[in-house]
């Protein structure tokens, strides 16, 4: 009799596990077909690779001819892409712009999907559905669409997880923080893991390149730059999907939501060191950037999938959570810059305007 139970116990199992996985080739192909939709709807209205081209590409060309690479602040607008990225960043496109326009976004694609796939990898990850799982999720399918660095930095953090106790670790992270100052708590990170070494190098790699690369363009726009993080915040708060977006939907300032923001990161990085555990205090330091950033699109969430790749290195359910944020694709208002949810649950906070004297946050994208 124990004989037949346990058959009938391996058969259901195999059910199971058959029927597990058809639920997963289902949802795949959804977001493969979604995927699909998506591209062909960013390649008719001609603006694939946007963000690539407006703040690296044509910024990296200016530089070549000597031009300041960063706009006016009263330029910046709800409709514009305007470069903010740190000197060296765009220094480091600047072998892109030696191409055509069609080439360098060719390659810039496959360096992005590279630098993805790498950062997992180092992660442990082998699992061939962690991989499609990754990339058909939309925060990987936007940023590709827009040829956002996001995918870069969610490669990087990969490296500086598995090289957290070596010098190429500070390297790694001091690069990340260059390109997205908003993964500033990372460096707390290390603090409360008593890696006052790394935290230090960090620090100073990024500081000292910033400084050699606005040597480099000869310091060309310093003294609007920090106007223009101001004006950047500014219109691009009020267009993403932020914690901060939420908030200022309910009628409350840039400044004072950024302030709960804050007060909500630090909670977050609190509960992750009461815990102790390095992997919970890492992610928590990713998820804070996300939560006190006044700006935040579909694609920062890219590096939360380095956190889930080292807790879960082999596919399971949780995989699929990403996969949540592909309704974001279609909750956009007619003119595309307010999401529709954001501005659902501002308004259901309070449709009163709270204000507040207090100054703006300064853009750090």
């Amino acid at each position: 009799m124990s004989q037949v139970r346990r058959r009938e116990a391996a058969s259901w199992r195999s059910f199971g596990l058959a029927l597990s996985n058809i639920l997963v080739f289902l949802v795949f192909l959804i977001a493969a077909v979604a995927a699909v939709a998506y591209f062909r709807l960013i390649a008719s209205t001609s603006t694939v690779g946007v963000d690539f081209r407006a703040t690296l590409y044509l910024s990296a060309k200016a530089v070549m001819h000597g031009v300041n690479p960063y706009p006016a602040p009263a330029a910046v607008t709800s409709s514009s892409y305007p470069a903010v990225y740190p000197p060296p960043v765009i220094l480091a496109a600047m072998p892109f712009a030696l191409l055509t326009y069609h080439a360098a976004i060719a390659t810039w694609e496959v360096l992005l999907a590279i630098a993805l796939v790498l950062g997992l990898a180092v992660c442990g990850v082998r699992d061939w559905r962690c991989y499609v799982a990754a990339g058909l999720s939309f925060p990987v399918v936007n940023g590709l669409a827009s040829g956002n660095v996001s995918l870069v930095i969610a490669g990087l953090c990969g490296f500086a997880w598995a090289w957290r106790h070596s010098l190429r670790g500070s390297l790694v992270l001091a690069a990340t923080l260059v390109i997205k100052p908003i993964l500033w708590p990372l460096i707390v990170w290390h603090l409360l893991r008593h890696r006052y070494r790394r935290a230090l190098e960090t620090a100073s790699f990024a500081a000292v390149a910033c400084l050699v690369g606005w040597a480099l363009i000869g310091f060309r726009g310093l003294t609007a730059y920090p106007a223009l993080l101001r004006a950047d915040t500014r219109v691009a708060a009020h267009n993403g999907i932020s914690v901060v977006r939420i908030l200022i939907s309910a009628g409350f300032t840039v400044g004072l939501a950024s302030v709960i923001g804050a007060v909500m990161g630090a909670l977050l990085i609190w509960l992750a060191w009461r815990k102790g555990d390095d992997l919970d205090l890492f992610a928590a330091g990713m998820a804070t950037a996300l939560v006190t950033s006044p700006i935040v699109f579909a694609h920062y969430f890219t590096v939360l999938l380095i956190p889930l790749a080292i807790r879960h290195p082999r596919f399971s359910w949780l995989w699929l959570i990403p996969f949540a944020l592909w309704p974001i694709r279609y909750a956009y208002l007619p003119d595309h810059t307010r999401p529709v949810w954001t501005a659902f649950l501002g308004n259901a906070l309070g449709r009163k305007p709270f204000r507040c004297v207090l100054p703006d946050a300064v853009g750090l994208t």
